[in-house]
């Protein structure tokens, strides 16, 4: 894996190649911070709603009910960090989903993932503790991670 870090905004990129990665809850709400451009965007929520509707089941049949996964709908890896979008993840959530991530990535040969600091904002999880979770997940892959702080 080679990490890249930007200051910038995440949609102003433009790389074929790429594919977005971002936190969400297991409800789909998608009422704050960078989720709300996703939808805009990508018109996540509809997407994910028509396709799974009340995703909550798979989150509340976790192990210890906090277990992150990740839906990859179109070119976006919609990590599923916490289970309505008024909690706040865990570090575990986190991992969870980097490592379902991962083998979304591995299985589609996916090569460059842009992303925001999953977590960290409005979520409150400390870059640095993310951070380590990722490289952990990804270490031994050949994607190239650019996360953007804006």
């Amino acid at each position: 894996m080679i990490l890249k870090e930007y200051d910038g905004d995440l949609f102003h990129v433009n790389d074929r190649e790429t594919y977005y990665a971002q936190g969400i809850s297991a409800d789909f709400a998608m009422k704050k911070g960078i989720s709300v451009k996703f939808n805009m965007t990508y018109n996540t929520k509809n997407r994910l709603v028509s396709k799974y509707g009340n995703y909550l089941n798979k989150w509340d049949n976790t192990r210890d009910g906090s277990q992150g996964f990740c839906i990859l709908e179109d070119k976006v890896l919609n990590l599923v960090i916490k289970r309505n979008y008024m909690d706040s993840p865990t570090l575990v959530s986190v991992s969870m989903a980097f490592f379902e991530m991962r083998s979304a990535i591995v299985t589609n040969k996916i090569r460059v993932v842009s992303m925001p600091q999953i977590g960290c904002g409005l979520d409150g999880l400390m870059w640095e503790d993310v951070k380590k979770q990722l490289i952990i997940a990804l270490e031994d892959t050949d994607v190239t991670i650019k996360v953007y702080r804006t």
